[in-house]
């Protein structure tokens, strides 16, 4: 009879083998129904049951006083609103008897509130509803993986600590099992940092800047604007209130943005300002080759070297340096063009005051198109070339830098007329080679039709040289000789990787 009860309620076994013996000691053989619920009346099967003083669910005990029913070989109980999934335990003088098996359930759970309305990361999360000491499992916005450890949990609340990757969106709460109950909660709030004032006003490379704002405290990376990356993870301080970050070498002066552990940026409202040397005049102008020249301007002091155009190597050895002027005798080899000053930092800064050494310079150009700036409706096509570069310039203030790949080029057409080439007699560029280049090729392209038909231009590393081609010697990529129309330009490398400069381009 017992086992056609056991049957016929889909009761689960507890996994212990009867006994053919009574030893007088509780056992508990099994329970059930299957799929019992919250308020519903669970049966629990066994020997001795009557001695029996409670039944303990995970989450909640039902005293004997309560108990529906209760004899020598059964026990019947309501199962309490707050029990949980787990193991059942028989209490009585005797001691504890637990269920080799779970009790489990499948409810719905449900979140009300939350609070507080608006929570960092890295907080607590406090969320009341139903059941949700059910829940396993928590999902934020902008997370991965789930919480599953919590501050606390009852079946009323639940206190989770938000991630620092959370962001703002829909929090998701989850039993866990295979084929899972959720329940979602829409727009939590997370907090993010602001940035709203940065001091000194000015500030040098390797100094430390204040950034003052809101819960800086959540802030992981500080982005420079900078020569190449200016990310900085690593802070001389950190409060809600007060982030303190030493200037990179690269930071140019302009905008800052704070990243939060999520990847979300946010831009400071006040904008960095980096001291750099700067000069204000060159003397005297034009200046002999070994000659002193005298360069006024403000923080010269922060100069280490001096690059003159057309010299491979910068000149270290001053006569004299002061803030506001350094003296410094012209290399051989020096051209026009721009000084650039390297500071003890290794920040390179350009001159906008141009050098000058006696001579009359490069021929002026009859019809120009580049000098500083595209010209006569010359335009890059291939968006592909640095075409207001400051690093290597032959004349002016800029130069086009473009960073070759094999068989790669750059250039384009004009717009709206072509070129009126017939007009004049010669093409003529200065090209300067970068790093690794010396006696790399590369090719001049007119009007290309093809690839096949080009000029041959052969670098030199680090010096300025100038390229020019007899137009009635010169056939374009379509075969045509002496060419009145130049419509396109294209620059190609042959098979090898480098940066190569070009200044001063047009017709004579």
């Amino acid at each position: 009879m017992l086992v056609c009860l056991v049957m016929s309620l889909g009761i689960l076994t507890s996994c212990e083998d009867d006994e053919a013996v009574d030893t007088g000691r509780i056992e508990l053989l099994s329970f059930g129904p299957t799929g019992v619920e919250h308020g519903e009346e669970i049966r629990l099967i066994g020997r001795n049951l009557n001695k029996v003083d409670a039944v303990e669910f995970t989450g909640a005990t039902v005293p004997k006083s309560e108990f529906v029913q209760q004899s020598s070989d059964l026990i019947i109980v309501v199962v309490p609103v707050d029990a949980w999934e787990g193991k059942i335990t028989l209490k009585s003088a005797e001691g504890d008897v637990v269920s080799k098996t779970d009790l489990g359930f499948t409810v719905d759970i449900a979140s009300a509130t939350f609070s507080p309305e608006a929570v960092k990361p890295g907080e607590n999360l406090t969320l009341t509803g139903d059941y949700l000491n059910f829940v396993n499992e928590v999902y934020f916005t902008g997370t991965s993986e789930a919480v599953t450890e919590f501050v606390s949990q009852t079946r009323t609340e639940l206190v989770v600590t938000v991630p620092m990757t959370a962001v703002t969106g829909k929090v998701t709460l989850s039993d866990g099992k295979e084929r899972p109950v959720r329940t979602v909660i829409e727009d939590v709030a997370v907090i993010l940092p602001t940035g709203t004032a940065v001091s000194p006003d000015a500030v040098k490379h390797g100094e430390d800047l204040t950034i003052t704002g809101t819960d800086l405290d959540l802030v992981q990376e500080v982005i420079f604007t900078a020569v190449g990356e200016g990310l900085v993870s690593t802070f001389v301080s950190m409060s809600e209130t007060e982030l303190v970050v030493t200037v990179p070498d690269n930071a140019s002066s302009g905008a800052i943005t704070l990243v939060t552990y999520s990847g979300v940026e946010i831009p400071v409202t006040e904008e960095l300002n980096v001291i750099l040397p700067a000069a204000t005049a060159l003397t005297p102008t034009p200046v002999e080759i070994g000659a002193n020249l005298t360069i006024t301007g403000t923080n010269l002091d922060l100069v280490r070297e001096i690059r003159f155009p057309g010299v491979t190597d910068a000149v270290s050895d001053f006569v004299s340096q002061s803030a506001t002027e350094i003296v410094v005798t012209v290399p051989e080899g020096a051209i026009n063009g721009a000084l650039r000053f390297i500071t003890f930092r290794d920040y390179v800064v350009t001159s906008t005051v141009p050098f000058k050494i006696p001579g009359e310079g490069p021929a002026p150009l009859a019809y120009a198109l580049y000098k500083d700036a595209m010209e006569n409706g010359w335009q890059d096509w291939s968006n592909a070339a640095d075409l207001a570069n400051t690093e290597n310039v032959f004349d002016g203030s800029k130069a086009i830098k473009h960073t070759f790949s094999p068989w790669g080029s750059f250039g384009g057409g004009f717009w709206p007329d072509a070129a009126p080439a017939g007009n004049y007699s010669e093409f003529t560029m200065w090209v300067y080679g970068g790093a690794g280049t010396d006696g790399k090729n590369i090719r001049l392209l007119v009007n290309p039709g093809s690839w096949d038909d080009y000029v041959t231009v052969t670098l030199q590393e680090g010096k300025w040289v100038e390229f020019t081609v007899q137009l009635d010697t010169f056939t374009d990529s379509a075969g045509k000789t002496d060419p009145a129309t130049f419509s396109d330009i294209r620059i190609q490398a042959e098979d090898f990787t480098g940066s190569v400069w070009f200044d001063f381009i047009g017709f004579r």
